[in-house]
Protein backbone atom coordinates (compact mmCIF):
# COMPACT_ATOMS: atom_id res chain seq x y z
CA UNK A 1 0.00 0.00 0.00
CA UNK A 2 1.03 3.31 -1.18
CA UNK A 3 2.13 5.30 2.23
CA UNK A 4 -0.11 8.43 1.07
CA UNK A 5 -3.11 6.55 1.39
CA UNK A 6 -3.60 6.47 4.91
CA UNK A 7 -3.40 10.14 4.63
CA UNK A 8 -5.57 10.94 1.47
CA UNK A 9 -8.02 9.43 3.44
CA UNK A 10 -7.60 11.26 6.52
CA UNK A 11 -7.22 14.51 4.37
CA UNK A 12 -10.68 13.63 2.75
CA UNK A 13 -12.26 13.18 6.65
CA UNK A 14 -10.60 16.28 7.54
CA UNK A 15 -12.34 18.38 4.38
CA UNK A 16 -15.35 16.58 5.60
CA UNK A 17 -15.13 18.30 8.78
CA UNK A 18 -13.92 21.57 7.31
CA UNK A 19 -17.40 21.71 5.09
CA UNK A 20 -19.44 20.67 7.96
CA UNK A 21 -18.21 23.71 9.82
CA UNK A 22 -18.85 25.87 6.67
CA UNK A 23 -22.12 24.78 6.85
CA UNK A 24 -22.78 25.25 9.98
CA UNK A 25 -22.04 28.71 9.85
CA UNK A 26 -23.32 29.58 6.51
CA UNK A 27 -26.22 28.53 8.30
CA UNK A 28 -25.79 30.53 11.50
CA UNK A 29 -25.40 27.99 13.89
CA UNK A 30 -21.41 27.23 13.99
CA UNK A 31 -21.36 29.96 16.87
CA UNK A 32 -23.49 27.58 18.61
CA UNK A 33 -21.24 24.68 18.49
CA UNK A 34 -17.91 25.82 17.83
CA UNK A 35 -18.33 29.52 19.16
CA UNK A 36 -16.19 28.18 22.87
CA UNK A 37 -13.58 26.96 20.48
CA UNK A 38 -12.53 30.98 19.22
CA UNK A 39 -14.45 32.92 21.37
CA UNK A 40 -11.01 35.23 22.23
CA UNK A 41 -9.22 37.63 20.96
CA UNK A 42 -8.06 37.19 17.26
CA UNK A 43 -9.97 33.45 17.80
CA UNK A 44 -11.76 33.75 14.51
CA UNK A 45 -8.16 34.00 12.80
CA UNK A 46 -6.30 31.54 14.32
CA UNK A 47 -9.04 29.51 14.07
CA UNK A 48 -8.63 29.80 9.94
CA UNK A 49 -4.99 29.59 10.00
CA UNK A 50 -4.72 26.68 12.17
CA UNK A 51 -8.62 25.01 10.52
CA UNK A 52 -7.09 25.29 6.78
CA UNK A 53 -3.05 24.89 7.82
CA UNK A 54 -4.74 21.28 9.33
CA UNK A 55 -5.79 20.46 6.24
CA UNK A 56 -3.17 21.58 4.04
CA UNK A 57 -0.52 19.62 6.40
CA UNK A 58 -2.67 16.25 5.61
CA UNK A 59 -2.58 17.30 1.52
CA UNK A 60 0.76 18.10 1.61
CA UNK A 61 1.52 14.23 3.02
CA UNK A 62 -0.59 13.02 1.12
CA UNK A 63 0.41 14.48 -2.42
CA UNK A 64 3.77 15.51 -1.63
CA UNK A 65 5.79 15.81 -4.93
CA UNK A 66 2.70 17.63 -6.64
CA UNK A 67 4.20 20.77 -7.43
CA UNK A 68 3.80 23.62 -9.95
CA UNK A 69 6.36 25.58 -10.87
CA UNK A 70 6.04 29.52 -11.43
CA UNK A 71 9.13 31.92 -11.96
CA UNK A 72 11.14 31.68 -8.24
CA UNK A 73 8.50 29.20 -6.63
CA UNK A 74 7.83 26.24 -6.70
CA UNK A 75 3.88 25.06 -5.09
CA UNK A 76 1.76 22.67 -3.92
CA UNK A 77 -0.49 21.70 -6.37
CA UNK A 78 -2.66 20.60 -3.43
CA UNK A 79 -2.19 24.30 -2.23
CA UNK A 80 -3.24 25.79 -5.23
CA UNK A 81 -6.35 23.37 -4.96
CA UNK A 82 -7.13 23.96 -2.03
CA UNK A 83 -6.23 28.07 -1.98
CA UNK A 84 -8.73 28.13 -5.42
CA UNK A 85 -11.47 26.40 -3.01
CA UNK A 86 -11.01 28.88 0.17
CA UNK A 87 -10.93 31.72 -1.79
CA UNK A 88 -14.37 30.88 -3.56
CA UNK A 89 -15.64 30.18 -0.51
CA UNK A 90 -14.79 33.22 1.18
CA UNK A 91 -15.96 35.12 -1.59
CA UNK A 92 -19.47 33.13 -1.83
CA UNK A 93 -19.90 34.78 1.91
CA UNK A 94 -20.71 38.00 0.57
CA UNK A 95 -24.02 36.44 -0.94
CA UNK A 96 -24.73 34.90 2.51
CA UNK A 97 -27.04 37.10 4.61
CA UNK A 98 -25.09 36.14 7.84
CA UNK A 99 -21.61 35.84 6.66
CA UNK A 100 -19.07 38.63 5.07
CA UNK A 101 -15.85 38.38 3.29
CA UNK A 102 -12.96 39.24 5.42
CA UNK A 103 -9.69 39.25 3.81
CA UNK A 104 -8.06 38.58 6.72
CA UNK A 105 -9.64 35.47 7.40
CA UNK A 106 -9.00 34.70 4.01
CA UNK A 107 -5.13 35.61 4.25
CA UNK A 108 -4.90 33.51 7.48
CA UNK A 109 -6.34 30.93 5.78
CA UNK A 110 -4.10 30.80 2.70
CA UNK A 111 -1.63 31.17 4.93
CA UNK A 112 -2.08 27.83 6.91
CA UNK A 113 -2.28 25.93 3.80
CA UNK A 114 1.14 27.08 2.15
CA UNK A 115 2.85 26.96 5.42
CA UNK A 116 1.85 23.55 7.05
CA UNK A 117 1.54 22.43 3.49
CA UNK A 118 5.09 23.00 2.94
CA UNK A 119 5.51 21.48 6.28
CA UNK A 120 2.99 18.30 5.32
CA UNK A 121 5.57 17.64 2.49
CA UNK A 122 9.13 17.64 4.43
CA UNK A 123 7.68 15.43 7.24
CA UNK A 124 6.96 13.02 4.29
CA UNK A 125 9.84 13.32 2.54
CA UNK A 126 11.96 12.70 6.16
CA UNK A 127 9.95 9.72 7.18
CA UNK A 128 10.34 8.06 3.25
CA UNK A 129 14.17 8.56 3.52
CA UNK A 130 14.29 7.13 7.31
CA UNK A 131 12.49 3.87 6.31
CA UNK A 132 14.04 0.76 5.97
Amino acid sequence: MNPSTGWRLLALLFAVFVLFIIITANLGIAGNIFGRVYNFPNGDKIAHFTLFGMLGLLAGLSFPTRRVYLPGIALLKSSLVLGALITLEEISQIAIANRSFDLIDLAASLSGVLLFGEIGTRLFTKRSHNMP
